[in-house]
């Protein structure tokens, strides 16, 4: 606004300054743009020395005002970054060129506080510089947010906001900071405000140094807080951590249809119930069996010289093709030396000392060989001699001789089988179903083999032998586990044999495999209306599917609203009253209170900053009063105003002679004295002076025929007018249409003499319909207390078409007296 008052003083020195102007105005200008951008207020400008003395004033009225216009942009930049940064705009300087930075600053707020409450950042649509401040700070609000999260939050709104600061809180973008009330300051501590010239020490700092919390701690102000771990709560002593039991609290959906929730210290686990066969593994995440890689988790059983891989539900061991002696070390993926006398697998006898080779090993013999040995000359080992091959052993001809180390053993021929003859090796099969000596119960017969023999049933197969009815009894595979049925199928006995069904819930496919029914797509399920059908193997189950707010009702298998309100789940408090709805609830405030920010408690509503009372508002706790001036009666809606007009009802001061005057808020006495020659007529608020000379002709001072025929007075009364867009019509003035003595009509005008000098008023004249009709309107604002009388001469002129002149041949006054009221109604 100085930019333009400044233009204004400007255009007023051109008149007469011309010269002057001419010549100093681009230095000026450009002196007081640039001085804008050294950051300090256009008040402190100073002369340019080397200009003449005389145009010191010229100049410094261009400085100010390209100073102030160049400011502007500046100003608006300093501070949005004040407000989103340093602190509230109540804090900034309030010198005379920062009202543009101010309003920046107050439209910075607002978009910071949009966010927060979720409006869009372009929902500010004023037309003015206002919109850019707005949306510029709401989406720095926004993409703070998004960018760090945990300093993002509007830290003053939340619960804990007044351990942050003991009075104001200021929420910044990426932080806050604590602010004091006019008379008091912030101590060192940035939290804590005392009035100004208290010099007591800051509170005591609570530190999470020497915080009591079980898991984790952060400062809250000059206090600490404790919180837990994620699967953990709070306890009401305040740091104490507790498992959260997830599988109790959590929806029943958090695991799979086909798993069981189990808790654990801090978390949960999902277990399937279904049952994969070997070499398998449930995948919850796919909901089917997936191979197990026995190899990678190593859970196989080959050796270490075997390479393990692996297959579909199992794996094989393949031997390493390591050369003789090495072995396949699985560690390392390489051939290393078998140590043969370390293991103990060398074959080097007693006496003899096991050397280690690669890939070998040596015997050397340090003890001489025993009984039953003899010396290899090559190798120096003690050789065995093989009795029983030479002949040399004692055994009988019914003994099989077995050569051992250093000897021989005679042993009887393995069961079923005896020596033949004089060679040594029991190559004879003894039958013993021939020779009586098998043993086989009852219901079987006996069968020779080579070697011995075997007891074959009487029954058939499918079939056993009872020993108690003594016939063959059919044998029940299903209850003794002999069938191979597969996991989905269930065994059915059969007489002599079994058979392989689909259990419930399964169906055969072409290639004879049961497979799941999926009742829900087939339609096959019985669930009612309002729940779901969820498909399981072998089976189905039907949930509840009622949205938040209702509840599912078995009987009718309805939905039905809960009563938040009559259950006692709302969380309306102090003076709210919980009104139930569908599907939810509203917690609604006592009439003339709103809800706060928080939306938990009410406040009242000041009625009387919404301008709703046209007189004197008073705000009630709920309510409001409204309240007239003087000379005014408050209407039945009990909020405008209504002048009382006092001369209608008989409550003026006027005297017997006088006039009353209603005015707005009150009225006014008028005396009207007509001239000599002159008598009063009163007609409503019209008095007129009617002009009555006498017949006998000896009144030379009485005005001849119609000059000066009236003087009229009339009374307008007027409210303050602080806004007019265009002029209002006050008074309607009906003109006389007099014949002229020669012929053709006469021309009546307006003459103003006296109470217009402010222009408030103009006088017009028309036709309407041929007749003279003149109009006083109200063309520009007006405010009371004012009053003024306007003097009207009502002028009609003939033109004489011998003399060729204009001759006036009819006068009368007309004496406006208009009030205006001090209030506006």
């Amino acid at each position: 606004m100085k930019v333009y008052i400044s233009l204004i003083t400007l255009l007023v020195c051109f008149s007469f300054c011309h010269a002057s102007l001419i010549d100093v105005m681009p230095d000026c200008c450009e002196r007081g743009a640039s001085f804008a951008g050294l950051g300090r207020t256009c008040d402190d400008l100073e002369a340019i020395p080397d200009i003449a003395p005389g145009d010191h004033g010229i100049c410094m009225v261009i400085m100010k005002s390209c100073c102030a216009n160049s400011l502007g942009p500046v100003l608006c930049e300093r501070a949005l970054n004040h407000r989103m940064n340093v602190g509230s705009c109540q804090t900034m300087n309030n010198d005379t060129c920062f009202s543009a930075g101010r309003e920046c600053c107050d439209c910075c707020e607002l978009g910071i506080n949009a966010f927060h409450d979720g409006i869009e950042c372009e929902s500010m649509r004023t037309g003015t510089s206002c919109d850019r401040a707005f949306a510029y700070c709401c989406k720095a609000a926004a993409s703070s947010f998004d960018v760090r999260r945990d300093f993002g939050e509007n830290e003053c709104s939340l619960q804990t906001s007044h351990r942050l600061c003991t009075e104001r809180c200021v929420n910044l973008i990426d932080n806050y900071v604590c602010e004091c009330h006019p008379g008091n300051h912030l101590l060192e501590d940035n939290i804590t405000c005392v009035a100004d010239g208290d010099t007591r020490p800051p509170p005591r700092y609570l530190a999470c140094s020497q915080a009591p919390c079980q898991h984790e701690c952060r400062q809250v102000g000059r206090e600490y807080e404790c919180y837990c771990r994620t699967g953990y709560e709070l306890l009401s002593d305040g740091y104490t951590c507790e498992d959260v039991d997830e599988c109790a609290v959590t929806d029943s959906l958090a695991c799979n249809y086909a798993e069981r929730c189990l808790n654990t210290i801090g978390s949960f686990n999902c277990i399937s119930d279904v049952v994969c066969r070997s070499g398998l593994k449930y995948d919850p995440v796919n909901q089917y069996c997936v191979d197990i890689d026995e190899c990678a988790e190593r859970t196989d059983t080959c050796d270490e010289r075997s390479i393990c891989e692996n297959r579909y539900a199992s794996y094989t061991c393949q031997h390493a093709s390591c050369p003789t002696g090495y072995y396949y070390d699985r560690t390392v993926s390489q051939c290393n030396d078998i140590d043969e006398c370390a293991r103990g697998t060398h074959e080097c006898l007693d006496g003899a000392r096991c050397d280690n080779l690669p890939g070998s090993f040596h015997c050397t013999r340090i003890v001489p060989c025993g009984t039953g040995y003899t010396i290899n000359g090559v190798t120096q080992q003690c050789v065995d001699v093989d009795e029983c091959s030479q002949q040399s052993h004692d055994c009988e001809i019914n003994e099989l001789c077995i050569n051992i180390r250093g000897s021989y053993d005679c042993q009887s021929c393995p069961r079923g089988f005896k020596t033949n003859g004089n060679v040594n090796r029991c190559t004879q099969d003894i039958n013993e179903c021939q020779e009586g000596t098998f043993d086989c119960r009852e219901g079987t017969r006996c069968e020779n083999n080579v070697g011995s023999y075997t007891c074959i049933s009487i029954c058939m197969t499918g079939f056993e032998y009872n020993r108690i009815l003594r016939a063959c009894m059919d044998v029940d595979e299903c209850r003794r586990g002999l069938a191979n049925c597969a996991t989905y199928e269930i065994c059915q006995n059969t007489n002599g044999s079994f058979s392989c069904g689909c259990r419930q819930g399964f169906r055969q496919n072409n290639y004879g495999q049961c497979v799941d029914i999926d009742e829900c797509r087939e339609g096959l399920s019985e669930c009612k209306p309002n729940q779901r059908c969820y498909n399981l193997q072998g089976q189905y189950q039907c949930r509840n599917m009622c949205r938040n707010g209702f509840r599912f009702n078995n009987f009718n298998s309805a939905c039905e609203d809960i009563d938040e309100c009559a259950e006692g789940l709302d969380v309306c408090q102090n003076n709210q009253r919980c009104i139930n709805q569908e599907g939810g609830y509203v917690c609604q405030c006592p009439a003339g209170h709103q809800a706060n920010r928080d939306r938990a408690t009410c406040e009242d509503i000041d009625e009387c900053s919404l301008g709703l009372c046209r007189g004197t508002c008073e705000n009630l706790p709920g309510s409001y009063v409204c309240t007239c001036p003087a000379g005014y009666a408050l209407m039945e809606n009990n909020v405008t105003c209504k002048d009382l007009d006092e001369c209608s009802t008989g409550t003026d001061t006027c005297i017997q002679d006088e006039v009353c005057f209603n005015t707005r808020g009150g009225h006014k006495c008028e005396s009207v004295v007509c001239p000599e020659y002159y008598q009063v007529r009163t007609s409503n608020d019209n008095i007129q002076c009617v002009k009555t000379c006498p017949r006998t002709g000896n009144a030379p001072d009485c005005p001849p025929g119609n000059l000066n025929s009236t003087i009229s007075h009339t009374f307008v009364a007027l409210p303050s007018i602080p806004f007019l867009r265009q002029p209002i019509r006050l008074l309607t003035i009906g003109l006389p249409n007099y014949r002229s003595a020669y012929g053709g009509s006469s021309q009546t005008y307006f003459r103003s003499i006296s109470g217009n000098e402010d222009q408030y008023f103009v006088i017009t004249r028309l036709f309407p319909r041929g007749l003279p009709t003149g109009y006083v309107s109200l063309q520009k604002p007006i405010s009371g207390p004012f009053e003024t009388v306007l003097h009207l001469e009502i002028v009609t002129e003939v033109r004489n078409p011998v003399t060729r002149r204009t001759e006036v041949t009819a006068t009368s006054y007309l004496m406006i007296h208009i009030d205006v009221g001090e209030q506006s109604y």
